[in-house]
């Protein structure tokens, strides 16, 4: 069986946030005992919502791409959407707190979103 939430390079990383429709990523390290933890509880999830992306990334093996989002702590979870960053939740989050989180960021209206961050030229 493979994996729900499968483990991406940092090149992978980039390309999953420009093209999908709802990343739920979660940075880790091998090493970290609440990142252990939280696996199981975020695999579950990623199960549950075949119609989003759910990764993981390991820290310790692309350690640019966590200093370049300033993940400080571990387990870090960011959620993208239509690739725009929504939110970062860090710390060992419970099964409840998970699906809370997806479920918020499945009820955002990207369409405001998107309106509030561009701003069309201006005429001259």
């Amino acid at each position: 069986m493979s994996l729900a939430a499968p483990t991406v390079s940092a090149e992978q990383f980039v390309d999953l946030v420009v093209r999908s429709e709802h990343l739920v990523v979660d940075f880790f390290a091998p090493w970290c005992a609440p990142c252990q933890m939280m696996a199981p509880h975020f695999e579950r999830i990623a199960r549950r919502h075949a119609d989003m992306t759910f990764v993981k990334v390991d820290t310790d093996e692309h350690p640019e791409l966590a200093a370049a989002l300033d993940i400080q702590s571990l387990p870090t979870i960011m959620v993208f959407r239509q690739g725009v960053w929504l939110c970062t939740e860090v710390g060992n989050q419970s099964p409840g707190s998970l699906r809370q989180l997806v479920g918020k960021t499945q009820k955002i209206d990207m369409d405001a979103v998107h309106a509030a961050a561009v701003y069309p030229m201006s005429e001259s």
